[in-house]
């Protein structure tokens, strides 16, 4: 519910501030009638598809937030198309526990089961590489823009109905490839979480197999600041032993050690041997 109210409260603002002043959209109406054919248009994306604007006539900035609502879509067990919104909230929710360093994914003081994370994750992608391969084939098969090819491409698989004056300008290939979409996207994600769902575990539910860490950038450059970050520090603290004993600071390329030219490790306490008093 929170989600529906957000998606449908955030589109309808977003219309309204692309297209107040847009002449064929939103600029010919009333400022009540605008208000009104913004939240029609942010509802129907993602429900029944009808229109009361012609879709074409919407910025483009418009009919990329429309293209958003429409790729959410409902919620679980109505008949609205999409990835529903609990998929698009659960994806927000992880990443949003990832940043803050939880280890476990927490939604109003409950853990979310694992299975369920990962049927998010599946079905968000399934739809979202199936939407970019139509939209590639589409533009190539017809020609259009990528704009309206891709607005045609989602509302298939979202199974809206909705279109930029598209739909009947398109050759028999890209109108093949309009209907595969729209069997994919009403029927893929569903048969994917029933899969997902019902699958077992029983014949590895006793093997344990080995971690293994994979190197990922963003540890990566974690390490080297880390390690930049120490040698400022032992940078500092040298500096104001130098400003005492007038000494003067060398460093390390591979030991990353910093030491006096009067002979005293800066990290140790040891002489060095090197230099003079």
């Amino acid at each position: 519910l929170t989600t529906t109210v957000i998606l449908i409260t955030g589109g309808a603002l977003l219309i309204l501030l692309l297209d107040w002043n847009h002449t064929g959209s939103l600029g010919d109406l009333k400022p009540g009638e605008k208000v009104m054919a913004a939240f029609f248009q942010s509802i129907t994306t993602r429900t029944a598809g009808f229109e009361t604007i012609p879709q074409k006539n919407f910025t483009d900035g418009s009919a990329m937030v429309s293209m958003i609502l429409m790729f959410i879509g409902g919620s679980p067990m109505g008949t609205a198309g999409g990835v529903k919104t609990i998929t698009v909230a659960l994806l927000i929710v992880l990443v949003t526990s990832y940043i803050r360093g939880n280890h476990d994914t927490v939604v109003w003081g409950r853990k979310v089961v694992e299975e369920n994370i990962r049927s998010a994750v599946v079905i968000f992608f399934f739809a979202l590489t199936t939407a970019l391969t139509a939209t590639i084939l589409l533009v190539a098969v017809s020609g259009h823009p990528l704009l309206d090819c891709a607005y045609e491409v989602v509302s298939a698989v979202a199974t809206v109905g909705l279109t930029r004056s598209l739909t009947s300008q398109l050759p028999a290939a890209g109108k093949i490839i309009v209907i595969l979409i729209m069997y994919m996207g009403r029927i893929g994600p569903i048969t994917l979480a029933v899969a997902l769902g019902r699958r077992t575990r029983h014949v590895d539910a006793d093997i344990q197999r080995p971690e293994q860490r994979i190197l990922i950038r963003r540890k990566c450059y974690q390490a080297v600041l880390q390690r930049r970050l120490s040698l400022i520090r032992i940078m500092k603290k040298m500096n104001r032993k130098e400003n005492k004993n007038h000494g003067q600071t060398i460093c390390s390329n591979r030991t990353w050690k910093i030491r006096l030219c009067c002979g005293t490790d800066a990290v140790t306490g040891r002489k060095t041997g090197s230099g003079s008093g």
